[in-house]
């Protein structure tokens, strides 16, 4: 540009200069945009409203657009249209009325889009320009995207694609084909999804539209990643890095895109923690641009996390995905509630100015109405944080239950779950009159079924019957009025909500509103149940694996010794009847009764010596013996110890003073090897059948969670067998025991108590000091308890995180240590049996946890 002021046939000149420069290349969006922006500033704002003002706005719409500063488009769109007294033309005043709409759209201003939407519909009423036509099937196709009518907005889009081409504009619609993608994902179509992909690589490469084609390729890549055709996804993503580079300068956006797609394939290489660290990146970059695909992003790094053992920080994504959903789905609904208060407001001031009785009174209605509608967008608001804290899917299908009757006029509320295989609807939850619906399966190609189609398309079915006319959910009555809703988290099916009425037309927008908010609140808490289900499954795996390290040690050992002690006998015997027919020649009856007498004490059981004790008796015992004028008192003595023939060694003398003693002494060693030997092997065996009981135990506590009469003691027995490895290993073990009688308790519940408490227990103190446990009976509020109480002597809990040590996946423990899932799930045992917990501790001396059940 010049330095003087230029005339408008030198504006015009230029600017279509910068929309053929945009239009050889696309990428140059962002070089374009300053100059442009700076004669905007300093020219057409200065002047009159123009014609080529907005020219230079709608190319400034454009180029904006193409690098996603969408808040600029709608400043400059909103300007532009307040020219009110500017004669343009009715292509321009489309386009400017078409820029609006999609800017509404995006930031989710549904009201205001319709608004514009239906202008734009009036603009363009009996026009036969494609290019009209294109931009306005545009904002239709968008609308209803926005609710949810993918199907409908899908044959859009593709006439809008249609109309574009035939108009010859090759700006800014290339795009559309990775929204079609998306709603054919949306719709579970993921042939057609690719094939949108593929389109849209294709046009873009033709038109030069680097960054639309390099995006269209993550697209392909993250769908063969997903299918596990490695190599195709790698291709796809190697394609998506060349157009990239072609771009020259990347938009942050795409960059992030591409780092996610790199994240899915290495984690489909089994590179789980490459894979995180790309994801991590993409999730940090993308914080500050708003990123929309963050909760999706998050979700799923989640279970690379639960893979790598990083339970903590799958939680915290968990979280964050969860809160950003919850925030998203309660925007929708108090936008839908707003929407609905904004026009009450209008009717209350046109009310307000009516003198008459009958406007007098239906002022008095509507502000009824508005107090209604605050209230229940309110109550909304509670339910979400009420839904949101349940981590259980039975009971958020109650919440669910309690809140649609509350809220929405219901004869019959049902919720199907999407089964694994995908194909097929299960009723997990139904109730029809306050009586249970029969439980039955609905496969989602079903031409009948609305719940299948429902799923199928991913949108809302509302329908009015005739009495009579079709039953929706079979075993239930047939229903005037029925609305399904499918349960959709980020891009994933859950299943299908329903709720049906007995009365005609009983589901109107207000309705509508109520019930997609509900079930996007529903979704929410199902899939962070979902997780939260495989994140305890990961807890117990975790406590399985100590187990079964527990089990291998204790197993071990007495299998290593009943080997070496098998093959000690093998040896002895051998040696034994080598010399003993020898022996029986040499020994006069006397001596054999003495030599029978002596061996047989070996049979006795052992005292409990240690191997101090030991050696200092054998020193006692040897200097005995040689007192005795006995030589070579020290091997007599290890012999009368191996014997256990130490008290009463003087009835064996004959035999030590016997000209071939050697030969006895050495057939007595030889027949005490095996004694002992075999007494190993029995004990040994009695260990592992220790063991293998314990281990039945936990067994039967896993078959079933049904009430009985459980011995309390017997069940910390079996979980001690299990820990007895550390229990001997630097613990000094304290039992104070009554003897309660059977506890009326889950079995499985209380397995899992002494398990949880002791394991925390041995953690707190790092397996070494004192481990006290007590069982108890004591009266409180006039009920006799039983108190099962564990207590260590380890650092003790600071006060500062006392109150959180029972919430879900609260730990202090280092990573891989353990979840933080151990007292929030003693927390939920004791609750259910109708219990209580008392926590003492002191820093630096330890900590004792009591846990109190009725005993009635």
């Amino acid at each position: 540009m010049s330095s003087h002021l230029p005339s408008l046939i030198e504006r015009i000149s230029w600017l279509k200069e910068q929309w053929h420069l945009y239009g050889e290349a696309p990428c140059s969006a962002e070089a374009l945009i300053a100059p442009a922006l700076r004669l905007y500033e300093d020219q057409v704002l200065m002047e009159r409203p123009s014609e080529f003002g907005v020219l230079l706005t709608l190319f400034l719409c454009e180029v904006l657009q193409q690098v996603h500063r969408r808040e600029e488009v709608a400043t400059l769109v909103a300007r532009a249209l307040a020219w009110a007294e500017l004669d343009i033309s009715r292509r321009e005043k489309v386009a400017l009325l078409s820029w609006q709409c999609r800017m509404h759209s995006f930031f989710q201003r549904q009201e205001e889009a319709l608004t514009s939407l239906a202008q734009l519909s009036e603009l363009t009423r009996n026009e036969n320009d494609p290019l009209l036509l294109a931009q306005h099937r545009r904002v239709l196709a968008m609308s209803l995207f926005a609710q949810r009518e993918y199907r409908r907005s899908i044959e859009l889009y593709r006439e809008t694609i249609e109309l574009y081409r035939r108009s010859g504009d090759v700006c800014g619609w290339i795009g559309l084909f990775t929204l079609i993608a998306q709603l054919h994902r949306r719709l579970g179509e993921r042939d057609e999804m690719l094939a949108a992909y593929v389109d849209c690589v294709a046009g873009a490469v033709t038109q030069r539209r680097w960054v639309e084609a390099s995006n269209a390729s993550t697209g392909i890549a993250e769908e063969y990643a997903e299918r596990g055709e490695h190599a195709l996804a790698e291709l796809a993503l190697k394609d998506a890095r060349d157009l990239a580079g072609r771009a020259g300068t990347l938009p942050v956006w795409m960059e992030l895109e591409l780092c996610a797609t790199e994240a899915v394939l290495c984690a489909l290489k089994e590179d789980k923690a490459g894979a995180v660290a790309l994801m991590r990146k993409a999730i940090e970059s993308g914080k500050a641009l708003g990123w929309r695909d963050m909760s999706q992003r998050l979700r799923q790094i989640v279970p690379w996390l639960l893979d790598l053992g990083q339970v903590e920080e799958a939680v915290t994504a968990l979280e964050r995905a969860h809160g950003l959903e919850l925030e998203a789905a309660h925007e929708v609904g108090r936008k839908h509630m707003a929407t609905q208060l904004r026009l009450l407001e209008v009717d209350h001031a046109k009310a307000e100015q009516a003198r008459s009785v009958a406007h007098s009174t239906e002022l008095a209605a509507r502000n009824q109405a508005l107090e209604r509608a605050n209230a229940t967008l309110e109550e909304l608001g509670g339910v979400g944080r009420n839904i949101a804290g349940i981590l259980n899917a039975n009971a958020i299908f109650s919440a669910l239950d309690t809140h649609v009757h509350a809220l929405l006029d219901v004869t019959a509320f049902v919720i199907y779950q999407l089964e694994e295989d995908g194909r097929t609807l299960k009723m997990v939850f139904g109730v029809e009159g306050g009586q249970a619906v029969p439980p039955h399966i609905t496969r989602l190609d079903s031409p009948i079924s609305k719940a299948a189609l429902c799923a199928r398309e991913r949108r809302e079915v509302i329908a009015d019957l005739s009495q009579g006319h079709e039953v929706m959910v079979p075993g239930t009555l047939a229903n005037l009025s029925v609305m399904f809703s499918p349960l959709v988290v980020g891009e994933r099916l859950l299943g299908v909500m329903t709720i049906q009425s007995s009365k005609a037309k009983a589901y109107a927008e207000r309705e509508v509103a109520i019930f997609r908010t509900l079930c996007a609140y529903g979704a929410i808490a199902l899939a962070n149940a979902q997780a939260q289900a495989q994140l305890v499954q990961a807890e117990k795996m975790a406590s399985l694996g100590q187990l079964v390290a527990n089990v291998a040690h204790e197993i071990n050992t007495p299998i290593g010794a009943v080997k070496s002690s098998g093959a000690n006998i093998a040896d002895g015997l051998k040696e034994a009847l080598a010399e003993l027919p020898k022996l029986g020649r040499l020994l006069s009856r006397d001596d054999e009764q003495h030599f029978i007498a002596l061996v047989s004490k070996a049979y006795m059981p052992s005292g409990p010596f240690s191997s101090r004790e030991e050696r200092a008796a054998r020193r006692d015992l040897s200097g005995q013996l040689q007192a005795a004028g006995l030589e070579n008192s020290e091997r007599k003595a290890r012999l009368l110890m191996q014997l256990r023939a130490q008290d009463g060694w003087q009835e064996h003398l004959p035999l030590f003073r016997h000209p071939d003693y050697e030969i006895i002494q050495s057939s007595a060693e030889r027949l005490a090897a095996i004694i002992n030997n075999t007494g190993n092997i029995n004990l040994a065996v009695e260990r592992v059948s220790k063991m293998v009981l314990a281990l039945k135990g936990f067994a039967k506590a896993e078959q079933a969670d049904e009430w009985e009469h459980v011995d309390v003691r017997q069940a910390l027995d079996t979980v001690l067998t299990v820990y007895q490895q550390h229990v001997k290993q630097g613990l000094e073990l304290v039992l104070e025991c009554e003897d309660l009688g059977p506890l009326h308790c889950v079995r499985e519940d209380m397995s899992q108590l002494w398990t949880h408490l002791i394991h925390n227990a041995l953690q707190a103190m790092e397996y070494k000091g004192r481990l006290s446990i007590g069982i108890h009976s004591r009266r409180h509020a006039g009920r006799r308890e039983a108190v099962l109480s564990v207590g260590d002597s380890g650092h003790g809990i600071p006060d500062e995180i006392r109150p959180r040590i029972f919430d879900a996946f609260f730990t202090t423990r280092r990573a891989g240590e353990g979840s933080g899932l151990g007292l929030y799930l003693i927390k939920k045992m004791v609750d259910k049996h109708q219990g209580r917990i008392e926590v003492q501790t002191s820093e630096g001396v330890g900590t004792t946890i009591a846990v109190h059940l009725p005993l009635n």
